[in-house]
């Protein structure tokens, strides 16, 4: 039995069956969790970049974030907070010294807001203690 179809309704099939190819393709080509996980590792190297140069950290430091973990150290997180990300993480200085727990704020573009660190003030610089983005607790 042969039917007759309308021109519009031609169309609208086509026009469906395009969107619905092109929309499993992209899918299966980039998925959005694989676009949300490439932002989240560009956020933490722009964290982990941004601590070592607002505390001076050394090449001898070792930082522990999300995506270079160490479970013996203690969890790492990073979390979206509106238009905002919050990483979490430690350093220490070299091998003698303990792991120090970090939280920095960072905006969408991945520039520090600001950076609460568990460390000691005496270990730190003038220009370090006086920043006001960044809280030091004992």
């Amino acid at each position: 039995m042969m039917h007759n179809y309308s021109l519009k309704q031609i169309i609208f099939a086509i026009s469906v069956g395009s969107f619905l190819a092109y929309f499993v393709y992209q899918s299966t080509v980039k998925p959005p969790h694989l676009m949300t996980r490439q932002n989240e590792e560009h956020i933490i190297q722009k964290a982990t970049l941004q601590i070592r140069d607002m505390l001076f950290l050394s090449n001898e430091s070792e930082i522990v974030d999300p995506i270079n973990t160490d479970r013996d150290v203690g969890k790492t997180y990073i979390y979206p907070a509106g238009k905002t990300w919050q990483v979490s993480g430690f350093y220490r200085r070299n091998y003698n010294d303990s792991w120090h727990p970090w939280l920095m704020t960072l905006d969408e573009k991945g520039v520090m807001i600001n950076l609460s660190i568990k460390d000691d003030f005496e270990l730190f610089d003038d220009q370090v203690l006086q920043n006001s983005s960044i809280a030091i607790k004992p």
